[in-house]
C-alpha cells in the first residue's frame, strides 16, 4: 500500500479538525458562552444548563460501578459539565476543547483541568481515563473521517471497562455549518468494536442519550 493511501484518512481528519475550530473559534467570537449550545432557544446558558445537569448526571451515575475516578469531558466548550464529573466521580475530570475562547471561561476546580485540543489527537496517554462524557459535541465532528479519528482516540485512552456516555441528536437531518445529526446506528458504527445501547429513545428534539464500556 501507498504511504499516502495510508495517510489519507489521518490527513482527511486533521484538514476537517482545522477547517471546524476556525468555524467554532469565528462562533465564540460572536455570541461568547452562549455559543455552546442551540442559539434558537430562548432560555439562558445557565438555565439550559441546570436543567441538562438534571436529567444527564442522574443517567450517568445509574451506569457508574464505583471504581470510576478519572473523567475526560470531550468537548468541554466552557466547562459546563466538567466540575460535575469530578464531584460525581469523587476523582479527576480534564475537559478537553480545541477553542481557547471557551476554555478561558471554564471555571476553575480543585480537581479539574483543562487542556487545549490543537490536533486530532487527545492530549492523553493510552487507558489513562474511565469515563468518557460527550455530550452535544459529536455532531460537531462534520464528516466520516473526523468522527472515526476522534472514536478511536476515545478508544484508545478509555481504559478496559471504561465507560463512553455520549448525548446527541440521532436524526440525521439536522444539518448547519457547526453541526450535523447523524443516526445512532452511524455512531455505533464509527466506534465499534466499542458496544453502544441507546438508553433511551430520542426526544422532542432528536436528542438520546447512549452509551457503551471498552471491551
Amino acid at each position: 500500500m501507498s504511504p499516502w493511501v495510508a495517510w489519507a484518512p489521518t490527513l482527511a481528519a486533521e484538514v476537517a479538525f482545522a477547517a471546524a475550530v476556525w468555524r467554532w473559534r469565528r462562533r465564540a467570537r460572536r455570541y461568547g458562552p452562549r455559543a455552546v449550545v442551540d442559539l434558537g432557544r430562548p432560555e439562558p446558558l445557565e438555565a439550559q444548563t441546570a436543567a441538562e445537569r438534571a436529567v444527564w448526571l442522574p443517567r450517568l451515575q445509574a451506569l457508574l460501578r464505583g471504581w470510576e475516578r478519572v473523567a475526560l469531558d470531550f468537548g468541554c466548550g466552557v466547562g459546563r459539565f466538567t466540575s460535575d464529573l469530578a464531584e460525581l466521580l469523587d476523582g479527576e475530570a480534564i475537559g478537553v476543547d480545541p477553542v481557547p475562547e471557551f476554555l478561558a471561561q471554564a471555571p476553575a476546580h480543585p480537581r479539574v483541568r483543562y487542556e487545549r485540543l490543537r490536533r486530532a489527537r487527545l492530549p492523553l496517554p493510552d487507558t489513562s481515563v474511565d469515563v468518557v462524557w460527550a455530550c452535544l459535541v459529536l455532531g460537531a465532528l462534520r464528516g466520516r473521517p473526523l468522527l472515526q479519528r476522534f472514536a478511536a482516540e476515545i478508544r484508545r485512552v478509555l481504559r478496559p471497562g471504561g465507560l463512553l456516555f455520549a448525548v446527541d441528536h440521532v436524526r440525521p437531518g439536522l444539518q448547519s455549518r457547526h453541526y450535523v445529526g447523524r443516526s445512532f446506528e452511524a455512531y455505533a458504527a464509527a466506534f465499534a468494536p466499542l458496544p453502544l445501547r441507546l438508553l433511551e429513545p430520542p426526544d422532542a428534539r432528536g436528542v438520546a442519550v447512549f452509551a457503551g464500556r471498552r471491551p
